[in-house]
């Protein structure tokens, strides 16, 4: 239960908990993680929409390896083509090798959405600046987190992304 709910929250400063400084839990397995996949939905959306619930028909499942967070700074990049406009969906595993305090930023030029488990951790969506790094620091710790990044198609319907992972180093808890 601990870990589950480390997993659902992200530390905020204006509301500050106890477990704050605690490292957001991975799982043990890869096992444990979903099949990664990309998913598309089309349409034309204000927002980000969530895409996260369940699977739906035209997911596109792989064999894509988790990230593996083991250098000081790892960068995920993906770019998604799309027939039409929409919004698109890539579920991806990250490996943390060793726990510590981490800087995760977002760079696209859409409008887009990263969670981490079930938490929304960068929110680039709702009036931010397009293509502005949007970053957050969190502690994460050893084991395999599940990560989603969900963003609008743009201009010739693509969705391209940055994840940039750069370790901090420890954290004394």
């Amino acid at each position: 239960m601990r870990d589950q709910v480390l997993r659902l929250r992200i530390p905020n400063d204006s509301a500050r908990r106890p477990y704050d400084p605690e490292f957001i839990p991975g799982y043990q397995s890869v096992d444990e993680l979903d099949k990664p996949f990309d998913r598309q939905v089309q349409g034309q959306f204000e927002y980000v929409p969530d895409l996260s619930a369940g699977s739906m028909k035209g997911d596109h499942a792989h064999d894509a390896s988790p990230l593996v967070l083991e250098k000081e700074q790892t960068t995920f990049a993906g770019k998604f083509k799309c027939e039409t406009s929409g919004a698109v969906m890539m579920s991806r595993g990250v490996q943390v090798v060793e726990s510590g305090r981490y800087l995760i930023s977002l760079q696209t030029k859409a409008k887009a959405f990263v969670r981490l488990h079930e938490a929304g951790i960068i929110d680039a969506d709702f009036k931010k600046d397009r293509g502005v790094s949007t970053e957050i620091e969190l502690n994460l710790g050893d084991g395999y987190h599940p990560l989603s990044i969900t963003g609008l198609t743009g201009e010739g319907n693509e969705f391209a992304v940055q994840l940039n992972f750069k370790r901090l180093g420890s954290v004394a808890k």
